[in-house]
C-alpha cells in the first residue's frame, strides 16, 4: 500500500501504523499517503484496529478515507488565512509606524521644551552670576564705572586690587 514516502524516500516498515498495530495490537489513526498501481499518490486518513479471534491477534482491520478534497480545502483556507494575517500584520505595522511617528513628534516637543527650560535656568543662573560679579566689582572698586554689560564674549577680564586688604 505504501512502500515509500510521497517525496520518494523509503518508508521504514517499523514506522507504518498498520505494521505497528499488527505487532502491538493497539488501535491507531493517522494521515498517510497511499499509492495506486500506476504510482500516483493520494492522501488518506487511516484507522487501524487489531483483528482478534479467540483472544488472539490474527490481523488488522484498516479503514481508509480519501482526504484529497479535505487537504485541498485546508490548503486553500491556510492560504486565505495567510493573506488575512498578512493584511492584519500590515495594518498593525502601519499603526505602529504612526504611533512611533507620533511619539517621536512628542519626544521632539518635550526635548525642545526641556532645552527652553534649560536655557531659562541657564539665563537665570547667568543673571545671578552677573549680579554677583557686579557686586564684587563694586566692592573692589566702588568708583568703577565698568558694568558686566560692557564685558563681551571673548574679552579677558583681570580684576586686581591695589591696597585692598581682604
Amino acid at each position: 500500500i505504501h512502500h515509500h514516502y510521497q517525496d520518494g524516500q523509503v518508508y521504514p516498515v517499523d514506522e507504518c501504523p498498520i505494521y505497528q498495530t499488527l505487532n502491538d495490537g493497539r488501535k491507531r489513526q493517522a494521515d498517510e499517503w497511499f499509492f495506486t498501481k500506476d504510482g500516483s499518490a493520494f492522501p488518506v486518513e487511516i484507522t487501524v484496529a487489531p483483528l482478534m479471534l479467540e483472544n488472539r491477534r490474527v490481523g488488522a482491520v484498516v479503514v481508509f478515507r480519501d482526504i484529497s478534497k479535505r487537504k485541498r480545502l485546508e490548503a486553500e483556507r491556510q492560504a486565505l488565512a495567510g493573506e488575512e494575517k498578512r493584511g492584519i500584520l500590515e495594518k498593525a505595522y502601519q499603526e505602529a509606524q504612526e504611533i512611533i511617528a507620533g511619539a517621536r513628534r512628542e519626544n521632539r516637543a518635550v526635548l525642545e521644551e526641556a532645552k527652553r527650560e534649560k536655557s531659562r535656568m541657564a539665563l537665570k543662573k547667568l543673571d545671578e552670576a552677573e549680579k554677583l560679579v557686579e557686586k564684587k566689582l563694586g566692592e573692589f572698586h566702588p568708583e568703577s564705572s565698568l558694568s558686566i554689560d560692557e564685558i563681551r564674549e571673548g574679552d579677558t577680564v583681570f580684576v586686581r586690587s591695589i591696597g585692598y586688604d581682604a
